[in-house]
């Protein structure tokens, strides 16, 4: 709630769009932005955690 609270405040203020709108213009164009930048800022460990390493020791038990 606090969310959608804030996203609209911030398009109502500066676009004055619907927060039907809103979300839409976030979900196609921020988040999209975000994911591939994600790919630059990341450097991976040595060795894989979590799920990565489940996933690397399945690959090679199969």
């Amino acid at each position: 709630a606090t969310q959608t609270l804030a996203l609209t405040k911030i398009t109502a203020s500066a676009w004055e769009c619907s927060f039907t709108r809103a979300r839409e213009v976030y979900t196609k164009v921020v988040r999209s932005a975000l994911t591939f930048g994600a790919t630059a800022w990341h450097t991976p460990g040595d060795k894989p955690r979590g799920l990565a390493r489940e996933l690397a020791l399945s690959k090679h038990a199969v």
